[in-house]
């Protein structure tokens, strides 16, 4: 059949003997005629090729191929169902790390087929959640869930629990207690704290005593300088001021302390000695002053202001003023006055 379609005759027979100087003198005739107003070029003696003829040709010689080449592939209908491509493994199976180790030879043969070695899934691979669910339930393996954690719950604040009755007297009792304790304590400290004992100012006169008797002491506060051995700093110092019967009188020494507020004693201890009721002086009077006192004018005067700042005068008899000191006795303790002779 090949050899028949070529001896089959050309429907366009090309023109016999032409060789290349036909065409270029037809291409030169082209140029001529161009140039030359109504001259006839050789392009009007062209006919055309006929189409139709050529794709009867080509129409012949495409059957005669198909004839010719046998059938090697067969194509499905356009309307065949696809054929379902199974999985031998899941897809999101993880590879477990021994698998993936390389060893030495990995590359002497196939590149292509050592990496497919090397890489498959392997039975004992560890599967995945998604993949374990649908072993255990093939109904589940064509849907794809997707489950999302659980919404904690929103927490409420608790309303505050009430006081229940047992607690509110626990509570009570425990006030009274404490009550009681601090005033039990208060009471007990008040009991050990000394009460004042209001002196007075002078004492019952005469005071008579186994070798002095007292017809008049007086108490103020002086000017430093109206006596000795007096601390340089004081601006105010204490005095008494004792008269003895000189007939009732006898021989010895009186001794004074002065005491501030506090009841601590200030400054030196003065002791003065009588003989049958006269005092060196030749007289039955003197003046007692204090080596200490107030230092400045400030003090002095929010101690007279004061009614609970008193300060106390003590006066004890001897046989001499070489006596020792137990053998002092008190006659009287009064209370200072507040009066200042200056």
């Amino acid at each position: 059949m090949h050899n028949e379609s070529q001896n089959s005759p050309d429907p366009h027979p090309a023109p016999e003997n032409h060789t290349h100087d036909d065409f270029w003198a037809l291409d030169d005739g082209l140029d001529k005629a161009s140039s030359i107003p109504g001259a006839k070029t050789p392009l009007a003696d062209y006919q055309p090729l006929d189409t139709d003829a050529l794709e009867e040709v080509a129409a012949a010689e495409i059957d005669e191929v198909a004839a010719i080449a046998p059938a090697t592939t067969d194509y499905p209908a356009a309307n065949a169902a696809s054929p379902r491509i199974e999985k031998t493994a899941p897809v999101d199976t993880l590879l477990p790390k021994d698998d993936l180790t390389l060893d030495d030879d990995f590359f002497e043969d196939d590149p292509t087929d050592a990496l497919a070695e090397k890489f498959t899934p392997s039975s004992q691979s560890i599967p995945s959640p998604a993949s374990a669910q649908q072993a255990a339930d093939p109904a589940a393996a064509d849907k794809l869930v997707l489950e999302l954690p659980a919404e904690e719950p929103e927490v409420k604040a608790q309303p505050k629990k009430s006081i229940s009755g047992l607690e509110k007297i626990c509570l009570a009792g425990f006030a009274v207690v404490l009550v009681s304790c601090i005033s039990y304590g208060a009471m007990a400290i008040k009991d050990q704290i000394p009460s004042k004992v209001v002196l007075p100012y002078t004492p019952a006169l005469p005071l008579e005593g186994k070798l002095a008797v007292i017809t008049e002491v007086e108490s103020y506060w002086v000017d430093p300088s109206v006596a000795t051995a007096v601390n340089l700093n004081t601006v105010h110092a204490p005095a008494v001021s004792i008269e003895l019967d000189s007939a009732a009188s006898k021989s010895g020494a009186l001794r004074v302390f002065f005491y501030d507020s506090k009841d601590n004693k200030v400054g030196d201890t003065k002791t003065v000695a009588f003989t049958n009721g006269q005092f060196p002086n030749n007289s039955n009077k003197a003046l007692i002053v204090g080596s200490n006192g107030f230092h400045s004018q400030s003090e002095f005067d929010a101690y007279r202001l004061d009614t609970n700042e008193v300060w106390s005068v003590r006066i004890f008899e001897a046989p001499s003023r070489d006596s020792r000191g137990a053998e002092f006795q008190e006659l009287t303790r009064i209370q200072l006055t507040k009066y200042s002779k200056e």
